[in-house]
Protein backbone atom coordinates (compact mmCIF):
# COMPACT_ATOMS: atom_id res chain seq x y z
CA UNK A 1 0.00 0.00 0.00
CA UNK A 2 2.91 2.11 1.05
CA UNK A 3 5.29 0.95 -1.18
CA UNK A 4 5.90 3.97 -3.77
CA UNK A 5 6.20 6.68 -0.75
CA UNK A 6 8.27 4.10 0.59
CA UNK A 7 10.77 4.16 -2.63
CA UNK A 8 10.45 7.65 -2.77
CA UNK A 9 11.59 8.46 1.00
CA UNK A 10 14.68 5.61 0.38
CA UNK A 11 15.68 7.31 -2.91
CA UNK A 12 15.58 10.61 -1.26
CA UNK A 13 18.20 9.62 1.66
CA UNK A 14 19.94 7.89 -0.80
CA UNK A 15 20.29 10.69 -2.83
CA UNK A 16 21.05 13.50 -0.20
CA UNK A 17 23.64 10.08 1.59
CA UNK A 18 22.27 9.68 4.46
CA UNK A 19 21.87 5.52 3.50
CA UNK A 20 24.51 3.72 1.25
CA UNK A 21 23.02 1.33 -1.81
CA UNK A 22 23.41 -1.66 -0.08
CA UNK A 23 21.09 -0.61 2.39
CA UNK A 24 17.96 0.61 0.51
CA UNK A 25 15.94 -3.00 -0.02
CA UNK A 26 16.11 -2.63 4.60
CA UNK A 27 14.97 0.85 4.02
CA UNK A 28 12.07 0.69 1.78
CA UNK A 29 10.72 -2.09 3.90
CA UNK A 30 11.13 -0.35 7.08
CA UNK A 31 9.16 2.84 5.61
CA UNK A 32 6.65 0.18 4.12
CA UNK A 33 5.82 -1.69 7.34
CA UNK A 34 6.40 2.32 9.79
CA UNK A 35 3.62 3.87 7.52
CA UNK A 36 1.47 0.67 7.57
CA UNK A 37 1.87 1.02 11.34
CA UNK A 38 1.23 4.83 11.29
CA UNK A 39 -1.99 4.65 9.76
CA UNK A 40 -3.16 1.49 11.80
CA UNK A 41 -2.15 3.58 14.57
CA UNK A 42 -4.27 6.96 13.54
CA UNK A 43 -7.20 4.68 12.18
CA UNK A 44 -7.45 3.25 15.65
CA UNK A 45 -7.20 7.04 17.17
CA UNK A 46 -9.92 7.83 15.44
CA UNK A 47 -12.03 5.24 16.47
CA UNK A 48 -11.39 6.07 20.26
CA UNK A 49 -12.52 9.26 19.86
CA UNK A 50 -15.58 8.63 18.02
CA UNK A 51 -16.67 6.46 20.99
CA UNK A 52 -14.95 7.94 24.06
CA UNK A 53 -12.67 5.35 24.47
CA UNK A 54 -9.15 7.40 24.20
CA UNK A 55 -8.28 6.06 27.81
CA UNK A 56 -8.93 2.72 27.18
CA UNK A 57 -6.97 3.02 24.00
CA UNK A 58 -3.71 4.32 25.80
CA UNK A 59 -3.97 1.31 27.96
CA UNK A 60 -4.67 -1.45 25.34
CA UNK A 61 -1.54 0.06 22.98
CA UNK A 62 0.99 0.17 26.36
CA UNK A 63 -0.04 -3.27 26.85
CA UNK A 64 0.37 -4.33 23.32
CA UNK A 65 3.42 -2.64 22.49
CA UNK A 66 5.22 -4.32 26.11
CA UNK A 67 3.83 -7.74 25.00
CA UNK A 68 4.79 -7.94 21.39
CA UNK A 69 8.45 -6.36 22.76
CA UNK A 70 8.77 -9.00 24.99
CA UNK A 71 6.60 -12.15 23.82
CA UNK A 72 6.45 -12.10 20.09
CA UNK A 73 3.65 -13.17 18.38
CA UNK A 74 1.60 -16.61 17.75
CA UNK A 75 1.35 -18.17 14.74
CA UNK A 76 -1.55 -20.49 14.26
CA UNK A 77 -1.31 -23.26 11.82
CA UNK A 78 -4.89 -22.56 10.81
CA UNK A 79 -6.69 -19.08 11.23
CA UNK A 80 -9.46 -21.14 12.26
CA UNK A 81 -7.52 -21.53 15.46
CA UNK A 82 -7.34 -18.28 15.82
CA UNK A 83 -11.00 -16.91 15.47
CA UNK A 84 -11.66 -19.53 17.96
CA UNK A 85 -9.25 -17.71 20.34
CA UNK A 86 -10.33 -14.21 19.40
CA UNK A 87 -14.20 -15.08 19.78
CA UNK A 88 -13.21 -17.36 23.60
CA UNK A 89 -11.49 -14.01 25.15
CA UNK A 90 -14.33 -11.47 23.57
CA UNK A 91 -16.68 -13.51 25.78
CA UNK A 92 -14.81 -13.92 28.65
CA UNK A 93 -13.86 -10.59 28.66
CA UNK A 94 -17.52 -9.67 28.32
CA UNK A 95 -18.59 -11.81 30.91
CA UNK A 96 -16.27 -9.96 33.33
CA UNK A 97 -17.98 -6.82 32.49
CA UNK A 98 -21.84 -8.52 32.99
Amino acid sequence: MFAKIAEQITESMEDNHIIEHDDRELCVYGFNKGLNILLNLITTLFVALLFGNVLELAIFIATYILLRSFVGEYHAKASFIVIKLLLLRQLHMFSLFL
